[in-house]
């Protein structure tokens, strides 16, 4: 118990002492935000859960389709306002429609998702999730649910395995939980904005919509529960209209500074 309670002490001193909260500008947001850990210990941060994952959910080791993924996210991750960060890209081997990003720039995609991709889609998908990790949606949205037993665990490798596991599936919990619609409509634009600056369509982001709406309206001809993907991200109609709009806004600027 005492040793629990000195781990507790020590992860909360690790993090206070390590982070420094200061008031910055983040480009991905237009704000200045209170950044509450800096990059070193949001990638210390990030890695140790992303091997939690890895070792909790099975991966992908296909070279094809791993070379397709990290082909492309690294394209839109380089085009990305954090494009200092060193992202790792893992697909999980499970047939479920959706994707998270993990705080430093681990992302994760689930197989059932990128099999109905073609690159463009791809590049949205993988774009929104570093939009997420530029705006450090993750980082924001993990500090007040995080207790100091999970964060013990996840900084200093929880001996008991089952601890471990039950970290995995609590933190996988706050992900699927998703972010706000604020949140996942700033991903959105964010995402849009990476893919065109790394040379793809962003239509792909729209005809992405399309599938989503098309599958869900056949699970609800069906009787089905709603897919994963739509329980945790606003409906493919509103973010569709989100993105018609940014796109025109970008375009709009574009022509503005040629004008000048």
């Amino acid at each position: 118990m005492k040793r629990s309670i000195l781990k507790i002490f020590l992860i909360i001193m690790c993090v206070i002492m390590s982070s420094g909260c200061a008031t910055v500008y983040n480009p991905a947001t237009g704000r200045k935000e209170m950044v509450v850990m800096d990059d070193k210990v949001e990638v210390r941060w990030g890695q140790s859960m992303a091997e939690q994952f890895k070792s909790q959910y099975p991966l992908v080791h296909d070279k094809d389709v791993l070379e397709r993924v990290n082909r492309i996210g690294r394209q839109v991750a380089a085009a990305s306002h954090r494009n200092y960060l060193q992202y790792r890209f893992h697909v999980i081997d499970m047939d479920v429609q959706n994707a998270f990003a993990v705080p430093g720039g681990f992302i994760f995609i689930y197989k059932g998702l990128l099999d109905q991709l073609n690159d463009d889609e791809l590049a949205f998908v993988l774009s929104h999730e570093v939009g997420h990790v530029c705006a450090r949606h993750s980082v924001k949205k993990l500090i007040p649910n995080v207790g100091a037993t999970l964060l013990t665990a996840i900084l200093f490798h929880e001996e008991n395995q089952e601890d471990a596991r039950k970290s995995a599936q609590d933190l996988y919990n706050i992900f699927a939980m998703g972010y706000s619609r604020s949140d996942e409509y700033q991903a959105d634009s964010l995402g849009v904005e990476g893919m065109i600056k790394a040379g793809f369509d962003p239509d792909g982001a729209l005809s992405l919509f399309k599938k989503f709406e098309t599958i869900e309206s056949e699970r609800s001809r069906q009787g089905k529960e709603i897919s994963y993907y739509l329980r945790t991200h606003p409906f493919p109609d509103q973010r569709a209209k989100n993105v018609v709009k940014f796109i025109k806004e970008l375009r709009q600027s574009d022509a503005g500074k040629k004008n000048k």
